[in-house]
């Protein structure tokens, strides 16, 4: 034979469901997160700028880019070797 459930087990689960809903209605209602915008600067490393054509550097410096002494993405600053 089938038992029933307990009121008290029955009204717990509705109360979580309830709860978890609500809240994913609230989050939702509230639009997109809002991330900051990364710091970018107008620099281009100087060994990609070595590497350009004359007219691409026209271009760029057309633009406000300008050369620097900027470390590849994911690499210590600094000489090389060390």
């Amino acid at each position: 034979m089938k038992q029933s459930i307990p009121a008290g087990v029955f009204i717990a689960i509705a109360a979580v469901v309830l709860v978890i809903a609500v809240g994913l209605v609230w989050r939702g209602s509230q639009g997109p997160p809002e991330f900051q915008s990364p710091k970018t600067t107008k620099t281009i490393p100087q060994y990609v700028w070595d590497k350009m054509t004359p007219s691409m550097r026209d271009q760029m410096k057309s633009k406000g880019y300008e050369p620097g002494n900027v470390a590849p993405s994911g690499q210590p600053g600094g000489p090389a070797g060390k």
